[in-house]
């Protein structure tokens, strides 16, 4: 692939605000984030004495406390029926089975509607601003915006300047697939940034038919520890990695934090980024988790791990969270890609 073309800052300022960039960025969120908002029944009362509000929070927080619902707020007001309170959660009994159990407990209705009615409100915290708008059109609950997770979503995180750099990184991982085809593989480039430094750490390409193991994140990946003083497998024609000594980084301490880490870690590409023509497969997925990558790029979809057939960086067990984007040059991607074989 000859010399690499690193672009630089002041590069990326003159060109970046006049290019119509011809591909569009997607966040692969996870469902919890995409999806609507989970919810249960409960059983709800009008007040119809507003003076009787206080009392009534307390007997109720004392006699039917409801744990798994305390985003939520006990009073609200509902279209067409004014200020309602939440009794409690109905657990398949009817109506009349509520007023008894309510009766039993010493519980007076006084200042409220005796015939309660059964609402659907939020079961789960809403996550993000659109959940909470709708969870909120059902029930008044508790919302914390994730300033950070929001800007994913509208797409605001990245700049020109950013999306030129991007641009810039996955030509380079086009080449290295074209480079893959060329060498009888099957067409899939792999490039590993560092961020900080604006600079490339290794550039792979997949080269699955002469090794099983040899995709194009799995070279990617040794390539990097070669760079850290490690690596296995030797650096084939066309492939790249950076002539300087690289210092591992420290991971991020806690699941949500997207530093970019001090140096020494045990990880391989702690605060690195990952650029890849098409979505990986399962095993080269798990990889990315397994050396911290900090985020994902992938130009098309593959039925792959990380968002085509399953979403793998949304399972609960895993001890790191990728950032995951498609869509960047993905019609060319598409093209390049070779769809006899996936991942």
């Amino acid at each position: 692939m000859g010399k690499i073309p690193l672009l630089d800052q002041d590069s990326v300022q003159k060109c970046s605000y006049s290019v119509n960039l011809p591909w569009s960025l997607k966040p692969v969120l996870p469902h919890e984030l995409i999806g609507d908002v989970e919810s249960t029944d409960v059983y709800v009362c009008r007040i119809l004495d507003s003076k009787k509000i206080s009392y009534v929070m307390e007997v109720l927080s004392k006699i039917s406390p409801i744990f798994g619902l305390g985003h939520l707020k006990r009073v609200t007001t509902l279209v067409e029926k004014g200020l309602c309170v939440i009794l409690c959660e109905a657990n398949g009994f009817s109506e009349d089975s509520c007023v008894t159990l309510f009766k039993e407990k010493g519980f007076s209705f006084d200042g409220l509607d005796p015939i309660p009615f059964k609402v659907s409100v939020p079961s789960v915290i809403p996550k993000t601003r659109k959940q909470y708008e709708n969870a909120s059109a059902m029930w008044s609950c508790n919302f914390t915006v994730d300033k950070y997770i929001e800007k994913i979503i509208d797409g605001s995180i990245f700049d020109a300047n950013d999306r030129k750099f991007q641009e810039h990184y996955m030509d380079i991982a086009y080449l290295a697939a074209e480079k893959s085809l060329e060498m009888n593989g099957v067409g899939v480039g792999c490039v590993i940034v560092d961020p900080v430094k604006s600079s490339i750490v290794a550039i792979a390409y997949d080269r699955r038919l002469s090794h099983p193991l040899k995709h194009a994140v799995m070279v990617a990946a040794d390539l990097t520890a070669r760079v850290q003083g490690g690596g296995r497998w030797p650096v084939e024609e066309g492939m790249w990695i950076s002539p300087a000594k690289i210092e591992r980084r420290v991971p991020c301490k806690r699941t949500k934090d997207f530093s970019f880490g001090d140096l020494a870690s045990a990880y391989l590409c702690t605060g690195y980024d990952v650029y890849l023509t098409r979505e990986p497969c399962a095993m080269c997925a798990m990889a990315l988790v397994h050396c911290r990558a900090r985020r994902v790029f992938f130009g098309c979809f593959n039925e792959g791990a990380l968002g085509g057939k399953m979403k793998l960086h949304e399972m609960r067990g895993l001890n790191h969270c990728l950032e995951v984007f498609s869509g960047l040059h993905r019609r060319k991607c598409d093209r390049i890609s070779c769809s006899v074989y996936k991942g």
